[in-house]
């Protein structure tokens, strides 16, 4: 009796799910991840379903460009962007358990946004969405850009040793000047600098 009261009942849940569907479930917190990481965009069913026959689409951004195609047990290529081309799969052995999760390889900064993880079984239709965000990796920088930070700091350093050097320059020059010893001068009112002459000439200009 026990026995028949299970299979009634998975009877039972088996006629709800092909009326209704399972549900496609997606994490709420956004996946965090940095430029040329492999990622994993989660999604699965409740209740798990074989999808090795059904349809399951990823797609990506507000015109839902076709990230991945996996219909009649196996991927649609045409169907995908070339911007995702070799760089996304889903585990078939996941598919038996209802795991729709997405891998995406070598993620890229425009990767970034919305992805939809959707499922078509039937006349039924049914999704969910997953938030990607990719940051630039700043310990893997090329060296190029390297080498740009570095005559830019190169250029920096030279500039301050310069302003530096005209200040201590100006200043030698006005104490000179005040002590009537120095070959310059120069005076608050001067619009040049005087060289080789006396502090009484430099202010009389």
């Amino acid at each position: 009796m026990k026995g028949n009261g299970a299979l009634v009942v998975y009877l039972m849940a088996q006629a709800v799910i092909a009326s209704t569907g399972p549900d496609v479930v997606c994490p709420s917190q956004p996946l965090l991840a940095s430029v040329s990481e492999n990622v994993i965009l989660q999604c699965h069913l409740v209740p798990p379903v074989d999808m090795r026959d059904m349809t399951v689409e990823w797609s990506h951004g507000h015109f839902n460009y076709t990230v991945l195609l996996y219909q009649d047990g196996k991927d649609n290529f045409k169907e995908e962007n070339k911007t995702f081309t070799n760089r996304t799969s889903v585990s078939y052995q996941g598919l038996n358990k209802g795991d729709l999760s997405l891998r995406l390889f070598s993620v890229q900064l425009s990767d970034s946004g919305t992805y939809r993880c959707s499922i078509h079984i039937e006349k039924l239709q049914s999704s969910c969405y997953v938030n990607l965000s990719v940051a630039e990796n700043k310990n893997n920088r090329s060296e190029h850009q390297q080498n740009t930070d570095w005559e830019n700091n190169r250029k920096t350093e030279i500039i301050i040793y310069c302003v530096v050097g005209i200040v201590i320059i100006l200043i030698l020059i006005a104490v000179a000047c005040r002590t009537e010893k120095g070959p310059e001068c120069v005076a608050a009112t001067c619009v040049e600098v005087c060289v080789e002459v006396s502090c009484a000439a430099c202010v009389g200009l």
